[in-house]
């Protein structure tokens, strides 16, 4: 039946078979069974870690000072900025999401996931006006090279950094950089291009 056709035969109900077929729908209701879900994980418990995180872990430990899994966007933000609302708001991010404040660490031989009840952000702003205007792509495409690059330490670091160049007074670059472990841009949505 098309959706225009129900909506006239409802409008056309009496009261009474109206009140009825709300009573009926309740009462198929209650018999539904509850939709199945994911139990929540106690907060004591550590979770195990994925095949992927291990997989990951693992090679982390081979070459610790390797960048291969670092994950990073850009935006350009251009406007008016107000720096500390953006760094809450990346700090409510980090809060919400146990995964950027997971470290593994090992545990009797065996890699563990370490979750930190809370861990504050720090976002680093980088004034480049200073410069000859010239200069500054390059002197910000310098230091997002030097940030992407710069390795995640798994067993203590946020798996979440963060970088501000304010270019002009109303024109900055975010940079967002994430370790592969704690989610990869087929979730997120993106490709880590710019």
């Amino acid at each position: 039946m098309a959706k225009n056709q129900f909506r006239e035969r409802l409008a056309k109900l009496s009261p009474a078979q109206r009140a009825l077929l709300e009573q009926r729908l309740k009462q198929m209701r209650a018999t539904l069974p509850a939709e199945p879900s994911i139990p929540r994980r106690p907060t004591r418990d550590s979770p195990p870690l994925s095949f992927a995180q291990q997989r990951l872990w693992f090679l982390n430990q081979l070459e610790p000072e390797s960048p291969e899994y670092n994950e990073s966007i850009t935006k350009r933000l251009i406007g008016s900025l107000d720096v500390s609302a953006l760094e809450a708001a990346v700090n409510r991010i980090v809060a919400r999401h146990e995964v950027l404040r997971t470290a593994i660490v090992l545990v009797d031989g065996t890699p563990q996931q370490l979750i930190a009840p809370s861990r504050k952000l720090y976002l680093p702003v980088i004034d480049l006006r200073a410069g000859a205007a010239k200069d500054r792509d390059g002197e910000a495409l310098r230091l997002i090279v030097e940030t992407i690059r710069r390795p995640f330490d798994l067993s203590r670091d946020l798996m979440l950094r963060v970088l501000l160049l304010r270019l002009a007074d109303r024109e900055y670059i975010l940079l967002l950089v994430k370790h592969h472990v704690a989610s990869d841009g087929w979730s997120m949505g993106f490709s880590g291009k710019n």
